[in-house]
């Protein structure tokens, strides 16, 4: 189910689409493609349990198109840069194995920016992922999250509540980890 998300400010004619399957079951095959750069697989593959909110996913998102136009890009393509804006480091590799699919992977979210219509990804969606399709809504989000993975991702004390249980807890996770991606190579 490929959900196109709206962004302010995106360039003319540029959409942003996002799927989210729960246990996925075909990670390696997934994995595969990525490693032997097929580019039917033009998409960001991303471990859900990395992600703490629809803002947190966004915010990479329109990292990379901004960095697209502005021709600042790290990375081999905007769906790799998408990933790599997730981090709050400027290592590539690193920010592929923090953040984006891997062999262990259970729930999948999938990212396609395109300036065409979304039926043709979605139908590669569905026949290579193996997975259940669920809406990308912050409830189904929060299933997949995992807040210790996220706190070591970033390098953010570990709490004694290894869930966010109150909204002010996750608003704060929130406003932490897009200031360090904000200023990833400020300095």
């Amino acid at each position: 189910m490929l959900s196109k998300v709206p962004i302010a400010h995106l360039p003319t004619g540029l959409s942003v689409y996002v799927a989210l399957y729960f246990d996925v079951k075909n990670p390696d095959f997934i994995c595969e493609q990525l490693i032997n750069a097929n580019s039917v697989f033009e998409f960001a593959l991303i471990d859900a349990k990395s992600i703490l909110s629809p803002m947190h996913l966004l915010a990479a998102v329109f990292r990379a198109i901004n960095d697209a136009e502005a021709k600042r890009m790290k990375s081999r393509n905007i769906h790799s840069e998408v990933v790599f804006s997730l981090s709050s480091n400027n290592n590539i590799a690193e920010s592929f194995r923090k953040f984006g699919v891997t062999d262990k992977t259970k729930d999948l979210l999938v990212v396609k920016i395109t300036d065409s219509t979304p039926e043709p990804f979605e139908r590669l969606l569905n026949e290579y992922v193996q997975g259940d399709s669920v809406a990308f809504t912050a409830e189904n989000l929060v299933k997949s999250t995992d807040v210790a993975h996220i706190r070591k991702a970033y390098k953010l004390p570990l709490t004694s509540r290894p869930a966010v249980d109150q909204p002010c807890q996750q608003q704060e996770l929130e406003i932490s980890i897009l200031g360090l991606m904000a200023l990833r190579g400020a300095h």
